[in-house]
């Protein structure tokens, strides 16, 4: 190994050589993936033909597994497999010691004959969280890990909130022997239900009180968590909101959307699904958008926010700033050209090669600024070289605003760091970003915000 372990990474590789199904359900930025590709070094010196799956998110692919073994363990072999299918199959009939594939190929798995299982010895589920519903990929992996000794899940935020978001995570792990075999009955154990409109489906779960200690003595023995913050010496990190109001034609804009969103509501025709449907439509027309209806494109009018965002970056040496649509990050990089800040932006049209060299570039003090799209740029990243975060909107995923704010604060960084959130005033802006501790529902912000 070319990189000596911290102490708390130590802790964790030890914890592996104790446990054949573990769960490092440590905080963003401490290092997890090291203290795997520690303990598939050492499988591979036990065993030499052990092969090793590790399922992640599409964009950590290659930015974070298989750039940390060349970096870590340029002797292991690694075997990046995607879709298309011809293409995924060839990468698993490659010679190597560890195959690195995206979590929506569990269904494809689930369905290999079990001669493709030869030599399986590990599988890592990283941002495990991924499998926490009763999902078509949740019921692959769970088809699957049977053909496994050795089980990792990868999470810092292994719940969002209600803890049944554990449940078929560790049902992966050790088969139902801490939280048993059924959802239903495990449910009905940790949570409370209640009535929050007239429809029967309107309801909202919460923790039932003091089921968490319960439930953290149950599952102590196959788990490990550090806090990044007990283990490395940080610097501070504050956070500021700055607001401002909506011009007229967007005011007018979202407050008809709220009224038609508050029929719909009171008439009891909202489900979980078209629930998401309208917060996401709040908060892009509040993001100052408007749609297309003939497109479905969105069009930005009032850009007070982006505006506000790019002021905020010249005011900083370096930031990132994150954005949900592709109306903001255009915009945003059309100011940034104007106002000649290097720049440049990651979204899920960015290919593995170049998001490495972005992310390079990026640390080497290149850019300025990065523009992120949450779901491609919330996990995995190291971009300390940054000292603000900028939330051009918020996102009621509050996993990957958590995520999405350790890109900057995390092991390595040395610098004092911020957090801004942008906030469109009397909108469910502030709903959302008061609320970003907590697991949301997007039944629960739109009850709330109406």
């Amino acid at each position: 190994m070319k990189y000596t372990p911290r102490p708390h990474q130590s802790e964790t590789i030890t914890f592996y050589k104790k446990h054949d199904r573990a769960y490092d359900a440590s905080t963003m930025g401490c290092g997890k993936t090291f203290c795997v590709i520690y303990d598939v070094n050492n499988r591979l010196n036990v065993n030499p033909k052990s092969k090793t799956l590790i399922l992640a998110p599409k964009s950590l692919l290659e930015t974070v597994w298989q750039n940390d073994f060349t970096k870590f363990t340029p002797h292991i072999i690694t075997s990046i497999a995607i879709a298309p299918t011809e293409k995924r199959l060839a990468a698993f009939q490659k010679p190597a010691n560890v195959y690195i594939t995206n979590i929506d190929a569990l269904v494809w798995l689930s369905n290999r004959p079990t001669d493709f299982w030869d030599d399986y010895e590990t599988i890592i589920v990283d941002e495990s969280t991924a499998i926490k519903n009763d999902s078509g990929r949740t019921k692959a992996a769970l088809k699957i890990k049977k053909y496994f000794k050795y089980r990792r899940c990868l999470s810092g935020t292994p719940t969002a909130g209600l803890l049944t978001d554990l449940f078929y995570q560790y049902l992966f792990l050790d088969d139902g022997a801490s939280l048993g075999t059924s959802f239903t009955k495990f449910r009905n154990q940790v949570l409370i239900s209640k009535q929050t409109g007239p429809h029967p489906k309107m309801v909202t779960w919460s923790n039932k009180p003091g089921r968490e200690k319960v439930l953290a003595h149950l599952l102590k023995p196959m788990t490990i968590r550090h806090i990044l913050e007990d283990v490395e010496d940080m610097p501070p990190t504050v956070k500021y909101t700055y607001t401002f109001k909506l011009n007229k034609v967007m005011r007018k804009a979202y407050d008809e959307m709220k009224a038609n969103a508050q029929v719909t509501l009171t008439t009891g025709t909202v489900n979980a699904i078209n629930a998401a449907a309208l917060t996401t439509k709040l908060l892009q027309c509040a993001s100052g958008a408007v749609i297309n209806t003939e497109t479905q494109i969105n069009h930005l009018i009032d850009t007070q926010r982006y505006d506000l965002v790019l002021d905020l970056v010249q005011q900083t040496k370096h930031s990132v700033v994150f954005y949900n649509w592709k109306h903001q990050r255009e915009y945003m990089v059309e100011q940034a050209i104007k106002r000649k800040i290097t720049h440049s932006y990651i979204d899920g049209t960015v290919s593995f090669t170049k998001r490495k060299t972005i992310i390079d570039d990026y640390q080497s003090g290149k850019y300025t600024t990065i523009f992120l799209q949450l779901k491609s740029s919330s996990h995995g990243l190291t971009l300390t070289q940054a000292t603000h975060t900028i939330w051009s909107c918020p996102s009621y995923l509050s996993d990957y605003y958590k995520q999405a704010n350790h890109r900057v604060y995390r092991m390595g960084q040395t610098k004092r760091t911020t957090i801004i959130n942008i906030e469109a005033e009397d909108t469910l802006d502030n709903v959302v970003y008061t609320k970003l501790n907590t697991k949301l529902n997007a039944m629960e912000l739109l009850t709330e915000a109406l």
